[in-house]
């Protein structure tokens, strides 16, 4: 068997350039079951992840010095020439005690659009803070809604919660108009420190700052509580938002049917799908590969099919997502010739196959002891120039050592 696995390693790994690279890569998670896109895209924020103050071994204080010389960015040097001065002030000063009186040497009439813009360039909390106190004692100066905004950035990747509240208490005495999306960055940033109550309690003090939430608010929420999969508090706000038909869409029901389906809880995926159609809400071709894809991954085959007619005669075809789920329904329970059927069924459409397909594939040969013929196909796809990635390598030599 020894002989059998070096043999094997050998001659895959005999040309590098088959996996890209001139080394053999650390060895990875072999194969992931993600092949629904996500729904919600991640919205960046203008600043960078902070490290955790507090500690001398703290990267900011460890290279204090070393920051003092430091070079402006590339992007930095775009900005007007008042920002880059006041930004290599603030970012650069060793002591704190030491940012106000530098930048009143500027001898600047700053505005509201200097802040904002400096505070985009910063991404220490005290320094952040530093700037917009310094500003508020400026004669004929005022902050306006932007600069409230970008300091709350900051505060938000510090994770300073705390000081996040005083500002939108400020901004509602100050008269401001507080917006919804002013409320995610907290809903989010609760959400990334697993703090899902709090998340949930950002959107119901939303009312008393004033401001309604949103369809984007309540999506937002959805879809932190959904990546965390607590379905119970999803549910709660998912009921909120479908006994107002017209604050819900495709979203909202895509990540209920994502949550469940992720757990295995297919019913209620199917309740969500029964949800739509009393609202009249279409299902479209993400929902369907979902439901797919949710069944194959508990092993029920049939109910899959079912849905895979029913979206073809609502008029959806399939794409490759959708093949690759049903595929991998398939080799899931060892109907690997039925899997290669619909590959063949795929390539009649013009649906090109990719890396994850030919994976799902190899693997499902791998797994049910076809070794040979799962290496067989992977050179028959190289040969006809289709694209793979490292991790069906990693399938073939383990299915060869075992």
């Amino acid at each position: 068997m020894k002989t059998r696995c070096s043999r094997a390693s050998s001659q895959l790994l005999s040309d590098p350039t088959r996996l890209g690279c001139r080394e053999i890569p650390e060895p990875v998670e072999l194969l992931k079951k993600d092949l629904v896109p996500p729904f919600l895209p991640e919205h960046t924020s203008p600043v960078r992840p902070r490290f955790s103050r507090g500690s001398r071994d703290h990267p900011q204080r460890r290279n204090q010095h070393r920051r003092l010389n430091r070079p402006l960015s590339l992007p930095l040097l775009d900005r007007p020439v008042e920002i880059q001065q006041m930004s290599s002030i603030v970012r650069t000063k060793l002591h704190l005690a030491e940012i106000g009186p530098s930048l009143d040497k500027l001898c600047i009439s700053i505005t509201p659009s200097h802040i904002s813009e400096t505070l985009k360039t910063i991404d220490d909390v005290e320094r952040a803070i530093h700037l917009f106190e310094w500003a508020m004692k400026q004669p004929n100066y005022a902050h306006n809604a932007s600069t409230y905004v970008a300091l709350m950035w900051i505060l938000a990747q510090g994770k300073d919660f705390g000081k996040i509240w005083e500002l939108l208490e400020e901004m509602k005495l100050a008269g401001f108009e507080l917006k919804p999306d002013y409320f995610v960055v907290l809903i989010k940033s609760y959400g990334e420190l697993g703090k899902y109550d709090d998340a949930i309690n950002a959107l119901r003090e939303m009312l008393n700052f004033g401001v309604t939430p949103t369809l984007y608010v309540y999506n937002a929420l959805l879809s932190i509580l959904v990546k965390g999969q607590k379905l119970d508090l999803a549910t709660e706000i998912y009921r909120e938002l479908v006994s107002d038909s017209d604050l819900v869409n495709e979203f909202a029901f895509n990540m209920m049917i994502h949550g469940f389906s992720e757990l295995g809880r297919m019913d209620d995926a199917l309740e969500v799908v029964s949800d739509m159609k009393k609202l009249n809400v279409q299902m479209g071709r993400v929902t369907w590969t979902t439901l797919i894809d949710g069944f194959c991954n508990v092993g029920n085959i049939e109910k899959a099919l079912q849905l895979w007619s029913d979206m073809k005669d609502s008029g959806i075809m399939p794409n490759v997502v959708t093949y690759s789920a049903l595929i991998k329904g398939y080799c899931k329970v060892g109907r690997v010739d039925d899997a290669m059927h619909y590959l063949q069924c795929m390539r009649k459409e013009e649906r090109e196959p990719n890396a994850i397909t030919y994976t799902v594939l190899v693997d499902g040969f791998c797994k049910g002891g076809r070794i040979d013929e799962g290496k067989r196909f992977l050179d028959e796809v190289l040969e006809s120039g289709g694209k793979v990635n490292q991790i069906v390598y990693y399938i073939l030599i383990i299915g060869y050592c075992r």
